[in-house]
């Protein structure tokens, strides 16, 4: 759910150092997943970020980089 994945985004950024790269998986919209919805807002700060995708019509797959800096 977007608030399982948001708490791991929140808790896991408190352990990662100012030059870190998260990743997350299936990005794409999915009926059974809420991790693009994470995924878009952190696209839409100041984060670096990068996404790995076949066909952005294929549903639930993909990965998104964050290129952490602290901030």
């Amino acid at each position: 759910t977007y608030d399982e994945v948001k708490a791991d985004w929140l808790n896991y950024r408190e352990l990662a150092s100012n030059t870190s790269i998260i990743a997350f998986h299936d990005i794409l919209p999915h009926r059974n997943s809420e991790v693009c919805l994470l995924w878009k807002e952190i696209c839409a700060q100041d984060y670096a970020t990068m996404e790995f995708v076949e066909d952005y019509e294929q549903a639930g797959c993909g990965i998104g980089v964050v290129f952490y800096d602290g901030a």
